[in-house]
């Protein structure tokens, strides 16, 4: 082979190579393109939704008793106020049954002296 063959079959050795490389180039560039990562993320956050859902039904199933009285604790802390409220309203009416007694906890003024 003389230098010319060898430097004619090293150029197309590089073209080749070249057109590889710019091919993978682009190949990166349209996987990692913002586009295609938001959708990737997207698709992704969406099937592990799907799959939470799917473990938290089966668990209720398994489970429905456990799970309804942490329901029921969860409501009960949630309306623990209004419930303390209607609580004292109904104690104090209990024990105002002629209705003329009004308890003085409730009365905001102050005794004058």
């Amino acid at each position: 082979m003389s230098r010319e063959d060898a430097f004619d079959a090293a150029v197309r050795r590089a073209d080749m190579a070249r057109t590889r490389f710019v091919g993978a180039v682009d190949t990166a560039k349209l996987r990692f393109a913002p586009e295609r990562l938001k959708a990737d993320a997207r698709d992704k956050a969406e099937e592990l939704a799907h799959a939470a859902g799917d473990k938290a039904k089966a668990s209720v199933r398994n489970h429905p008793f456990i799970v309804g009285g942490a329901v029921t604790g969860v409501i009960a802390w949630l309306l623990r106020r209004p419930i303390a409220a209607l609580s004292r309203w109904l104690y104090v009416k209990a024990r105002n049954v002629r209705g003329d007694a009004v308890p003085t906890e409730s009365l905001d003024m102050e005794e004058e002296p």
